[in-house]
C-alpha cells in the first residue's frame, strides 16, 4: 500500500523546517510495510498531478496549520479535479475546524489531534480491511452528515515512536536555507493559557521521551544531515528538570549548539548554567505582557520580576534570551501596551519579539471571542501568522492596534517580529 503526504506552503516567507508530524506518521507506516512519499511544498516545486498518477497512493494526506489551511484547501481542490481517491487532512487547524473542512466538499476525512494511533487503522480502513467508522480520532462525511468517531488514544511512551522519516524529506534544501533543524523531547503542557491550543491538542497531557533516546536522535541528525544547530521544539522544554539535566550530560558529549522554549518560572541560575555548559545558546520564553495585571488575567501564572531575574542570569551566562510579548490582548489599552514596550526595553537584552494577538481556532480567544471582547476582523486564515493584526478588543480598534504595533517596531530597535518560530 502506498501513501502520499503533502505539507502545505505558506504565503509568508519563513525559515522552513521539516514537517515532523507527517514524518512520524511516515515512519510508522514504513514499519508496517507501506511505501510512503512526502512532498514538502514549502521547499519543493513538483507536479502533484504527475506524482499522484505515478505513485497511485491509497490516499493523499495533507497537513496544515491555521496559516497554511487556505493553501491546503487549494491543493485539495486541485487534486479533486483529476483524482477520485480520498483526501485526508490533519494538523492543528482542522483538528478544531473539522466540520468546516469537511463542508468544503474537498476533504473526505479529517484526522484529529495526534494521529500516530490513528494512521495505520485508517490505512487498513481505506484498503477495505475494516469499517472507516471503527477508526478512532477521525471525522468524515457519511450519509450526508458529519461523523466524528471517539478520540484516538495518545501514545503514552514516546520512546515507542520511531524517529521522523527525515530520509523521505529534502533535508539538503532545509540546510541551504537555515543551519538549524529541530527535534522534539516532549509533547504537551499542563498549563491552560487562553491564547494557546496546545493543551486541547494534546488532551491536557504532558509526556516526555527518555534523555537517552533524544540524545541518540540528536547525534543521528548531526552526523547524517550535517546541521550545525538543533532547536528543541517542545512547548515546555524545562518542565521536567531532571530529564533536562540528564539530557545536558549527553549533549556535552555530542557538542552541538542548541536552543529551546520554556517558561521563566521553570528556570533558575543553576539550571541555566548546566544548559549553557551543554551548548544552549538561545532560550525563547513567553512573556506575553509587560503589565502584571494583564498577565494575571491571562492566567499565565508568571511574574515580571522573575523574567527580569532570568534575563539577568542569561546575560551573565551568555545565553540569548528572547521573550515574546503579545500586543492586543483583551485587556490591553494604549497604556498597557506602552508599559509592555517600556518593560521590554528595561530587560537590557539583545532582542524581544512583539506579536499581534492571534485568536487561533481551538483557543478560548477564538471559540469564545465575544466573552473576551474580541472582535475577529480578519477572516483570511493565511494571515494568522502572528505577524498581522487580526482582531480588535474593547479598547482598541484594528487601525489603532496597527499604529501602535508599527510604532513600537520602528521606534524600538530591540523589538522585532519573529525571525524563526
Amino acid at each position: 500500500m502506498r501513501v502520499l503526504f503533502l505539507n502545505s506552503p505558506t504565503i509568508f516567507p519563513v525559515n522552513p523546517l521539516p514537517p515532523l508530524g507527517i514524518g512520524f506518521l511516515a515512519s510508522i507506516l514504513e514499519e508496517k510495510g507501506c511505501e510512503v512519499k512526502i512532498i514538502d511544498l514549502q521547499v519543493e516545486d513538483r507536479s502533484i498531478e504527475e506524482e499522484i498518477e505515478k505513485f497511485e497512493p491509497i490516499f493523499v494526506g495533507i497537513t496544515s496549520v491555521t496559516s497554511t489551511y487556505p493553501s491546503a484547501i487549494r491543493i485539495a481542490s486541485t487534486i479533486k479535479s483529476f483524482w477520485n481517491g480520498p483526501i485526508v487532512m490533519g494538523g492543528h487547524h482542522v483538528s478544531f475546524q473539522d466540520r468546516e473542512a469537511l463542508e468544503t466538499g474537498l476533504v473526505d476525512i479529517v484526522a484529529r489531534g495526534e494521529a500516530e494511533s490513528t494512521i495505520w487503522d485508517l490505512v487498513q480502513a481505506l484498503d477495505g480491511q475494516m469499517p472507516v467508522g471503527k477508526v478512532k480520532g477521525i471525522s468524515y462525511r457519511g450519509n450526508g452528515t458529519m461523523v466524528r468517531t471517539c478520540d484516538a488514544p495518545l501514545v503514552e511512551d514516546l520512546d515507542e515512536l520511531p524517529w521522523p522519516a527525515r530520509h523521505l524529506l529534502p533535508m539538503n534544501k532545509y540546510r541551504e536555507m537555515i543551519d538549524l533543524t529541530h527535534v522534539l523531547m516532549s509533547r504537551g503542557c499542563p498549563y491552560t493559557c487562553l491564547f494557546c491550543s496546545c493543551t486541547q491538542m494534546t488532551q491536557h497531557t504532558y509526556r516526555i521521551r527518555s534523555p537517552e533516546n533524544v540524545a541518540r536522535e540528536v547525534e543521528h541528525v548531526k552526523k547524517t544531515y550535517h546541521f550545525e544547530k538543533i532547536a528543541f521544539f517542545d512547548d515546555f522544554f524545562t518542565y521536567n528538570r531532571d530529564a533536562v539535566l540528564q539530557l545536558c550530560l549527553h549533549l556535552k558529549e555530542i557538542c552541538i549548539p542548541w536552543s529551546c522554549a520554556t517558561r521563566v518560572d521553570y528556570l533558575g541560575f543553576d539550571l541555566l548554567q548546566e544548559m549553557r555548559n551543554a551548548g544552549c545558546f538561545r532560550i525563547f520564553v513567553g512573556a506575553e505582557s509587560g503589565n502584571q495585571e494583564v498577565l494575571n488575567r491571562l492566567a499565565k501564572g508568571t511574574r515580571l520580576d522573575k523574567l527580569k531575574e532570568i534575563a539577568s542570569y542569561a546575560k551573565e551566562l551568555g545565553i540569548d534570551l528572547i521573550p515574546s510579548f503579545i500586543i492586543g490582548l483583551p485587556w490591553d489599552t494604549e497604556e498597557t501596551i506602552q508599559k509592555t514596550v517600556e518593560f521590554s526595553r528595561s530587560l537590557d537584552i539583545g532582542a524581544v519579539w512583539l506579536l499581534p494577538m492571534t485568536p487561533f481556532p481551538g483557543t478560548p480567544f477564538y471559540d469564545h471571542a465575544e466573552k473576551y471582547g474580541i472582535e475577529i476582523v480578519e477572516k483570511d486564515f493565511s494571515r494568522y501568522t502572528t505577524r498581522s493584526i487580526i482582531a480588535a478588543n474593547r479598547f482598541l480598534s484594528i487601525d489603532k492596534l496597527k499604529d501602535l504595533y508599527l510604532g513600537a517596531l520602528l521606534k524600538n530597535p530591540n523589538i522585532r517580529v519573529p525571525e524563526f518560530v
